[in-house]
């Protein structure tokens, strides 16, 4: 019975430790993401900015050509982007 009881309890507590090790790896994703929009906003920021001055500046092919490949959009559908903002 005691033989039971001590397999049980080894079973308990390396269960216990998986769950615990599953909630630790969760607490690390949230806080690496958490950490890479904190760093990656401002970058994404200013390049939305520097995406806005240009098409204001009329220069809409050359936003499209220096962004087209980060940001997978195509600038001609929003030449109307500046004159909202």
């Amino acid at each position: 019975m005691l033989k039971l009881l001590d397999k049980i309890h080894l079973g308990l507590l390396a269960a216990s430790l998986f769950l615990k090790m599953i909630a630790a790896l969760c607490v690390l994703f949230i806080i690496t993401l958490f950490a890479y929009f904190l760093i990656m906003s401002p970058v994404i920021d200013k390049n939305t900015e520097t995406i806005i001055t240009l098409i204001k500046d009329g220069k809409v092919a050359e936003a499209e050509e220096m962004y087209h490949d980060k940001f997978s959009i195509h600038i001609k559908d929003y030449e109307d982007l500046g004159n909202c903002i």
